[in-house]
C-alpha cells in the first residue's frame, strides 16, 4: 500500500496513430490502383497493344487490412505501372518511329526539316564532295531503339522533342545531317536517363519520409506531407534539409500524439473505475499538465495526475476538495490516510487497464499512506481541475522537480 506515486510511461502500442497509418497507406495505394486503371482503360483502345501484356487492376484493399498488407498492394501495384508504362512507351515509340518513316519514304522528296531547338547541336549540311548513302531501313532501326530507350518518367517536353528529331531524320536526305541528327538524339535520351534516375532517387527518399508521417495529424505534419507529394509528382527537388525538418517534425508529432493517446487511456480506465471523468480531460492532461477527478463514492476527495512536460513521467496523488486554509482535524487525517489506501487499490487495476490498451505504466517512486500530508484543493475553484499548473507555477514546478 502507498501514497502518492510517481511512475514513468511509454506507449507500446498506439490504436488511434495504428488506425491513421492504416488510413494514410490505404490512401497511397488507392491512388496508385486508379493510376493503373487509367493506364489500363487508355491501352484498351489502343491497336498496337497486345491484350496479353495488359496487367488486371486488383480490387481495392481495405483500411482495415494490416499495414504491412497495405504497403505490399501498394509496391505490387506500383511495380505493375512502371512495367506496363515501360511497355506503353515501347509500343508508342515502335508506331511513332514506323509512322515517321513511312511517310518519308512515301513522300521520298527532301522536303524541308523542321526546327529542333533546345540542346539541339548545330546540324552540318551536304559537303560538296559526294556523301555516302545511307539505309532508310537501318536507320528507322536506329531511331526506334533511341526512342525505346527513353525512360518512364521523361517529361513530356524531352519527348516532344525526341519526336521531333525523329521526324527530322526521317526527312533528312542528307547522310552527314542524319548522322548529326542521330547523336543529337542519343544524347536526348542519355539526358532524359539521368534526369529520371535523379527524379527516382528523390523520390525514392521522398516515399521513405512520407512514411515517417504516416498517421500523425497537425499543421506542420500538413505541410511536410504537400511539399513531399509535390516531391513524388516531379514538380519539386528535395531540399537536403527537408530530411531533418521530417524527423523533428514527427518525433514532436508523435510526442503529442502519444501523450493524448496515453491521456485517452487513463480518461478510459478512471471512467470504468467509476471516476467523474470530466469532459476535455484528456486536453487538460496534455496540454495544461494537469487534470482533476473526483470519484462519488468518495466525497470531498479527487485524484490529481500531473504529467511532466518533457519527459514521460506522471505523478498521481489523492487531494481533499475543502476551502483554502482549513486545517485537517484527527478524524479528517485519518481519513486521508484511509482514501489514499482505498486509491491504492484502483491504481494497480489503472495499472493493468493501461497496459491492455499498449500503455505501460511503471512506478519508479512510492510514498507511504501518510507519509505527506493530503494537499487540499478548493472545491470552488473547477478550474483548477486543469489549470492549476499555470494558477500555481511554483507548485508546478515542484512536482517536476520531485520527478528527477
Amino acid at each position: 500500500m502507498s501514497g502518492p506515486k510517481t511512475a514513468s510511461w511509454e506507449v507500446e502500442y498506439n490504436r488511434e496513430l495504428d488506425r491513421r497509418a492504416r488510413r494514410d497507406a490505404c490512401h497511397r495505394a488507392l491512388e496508385a490502383r486508379r493510376s493503373l486503371e487509367a493506364l489500363v482503360l487508355g491501352a484498351r483502345s489502343r491497336s498496337d497493344i497486345d491484350g496479353n501484356d495488359v496487367p488486371s487492376v486488383p480490387e481495392p484493399i481495405s483500411e482495415s487490412s494490416a499495414l504491412a498488407a497495405i504497403e505490399k498492394y501498394e509496391r505490387g501495384v506500383r511495380e505493375q505501372i512502371q512495367k506496363f508504362s515501360r511497355a506503353l512507351d515501347l509500343a508508342v515509340a515502335r508506331a511513332d518511329t514506323r509512322e515517321l518513316f513511312r511517310r518519308a519514304i512515301a513522300h521520298a522528296a527532301g522536303s524541308s526539316t523542321e526546327s529542333t531547338e533546345r540542346h539541339t547541336p548545330e546540324i552540318p549540311r551536304a559537303s560538296h564532295h559526294k556523301a555516302t548513302s545511307l539505309d532508310p531501313q537501318r536507320v528507322a532501326r536506329r531511331v526506334q531503339h533511341l526512342l525505346e530507350r527513353i525512360p518512364p518518367g521523361a517529361s513530356r517536353s524531352v519527348r516532344d522533342h525526341a519526336r521531333e528529331l525523329a521526324q527530322s531524320i526521317a526527312q533528312s536526305s542528307e547522310p552527314a545531317r542524319t548522322e548529326a541528327l542521330i547523336a543529337a538524339l542519343n544524347v536526348e535520351v542519355e539526358e532524359a536517363h539521368q534526369s529520371v534516375n535523379a527524379l527516382a532517387r528523390e523520390a525514392e527518399h521522398a516515399q521513405v519520409l512520407i512514411k515517417t508521417l504516416d498517421g500523425l495529424e497537425g499543421e506542420q505534419v500538413s505541410n511536410l506531407r504537400a511539399v513531399l507529394n509535390r516531391i513524388l509528382a516531379g514538380e519539386l527537388p528535395l531540399p537536403s534539409s527537408l530530411p531533418s525538418k521530417v524527423t523533428e517534425v514527427a518525433n514532436s508529432a508523435k510526442r503529442d500524439a502519444d501523450r493524448k493517446y496515453a491521456g485517452a487511456v487513463l480518461a478510459g480506465a478512471l471512467t470504468e473505475l467509476g471516476y467523474d471523468v470530466q469532459q476535455g480531460f484528456e486536453t487538460l492532461l496534455v496540454e495544461d499538465g494537469v487534470a482533476v477527478c473526483e470519484r462519488p463514492t468518495r466525497d470531498g476527495y479527487a485524484i490529481r495526475m500531473r504529467l511532466a512536460d518533457d519527459r514521460p513521467l506522471m505523478d498521481f496523488e489523492v487531494v481533499r476538495l475543502a476551502a483554502a486554509g482549513t486545517r485537517a482535524s484527527h478524524e479528517q487525517a485519518v481519513r486521508d490516510v484511509e482514501v489514499e489506501h482505498e486509491f491504492c487499490k484502483d491504481y494497480d487495476v489503472l495499472l493493468k487497464s493501461a497496459a491492455k490498451a499498449g500503455v505501460g505504466i511503471r512506478t519508479v517512486r512510492r510514498l507511504a499512506p501518510g507519509e505527506r500530508p493530503v494537499p487540499v484543493l478548493e472545491r470552488s475553484d473547477r478550474r483548477a481541475r486543469g489549470s492549476a499548473g499555470r494558477a500555481r507555477p511554483a507548485a508546478k514546478a515542484a512536482s517536476r522537480n520531485s520527478l528527477e
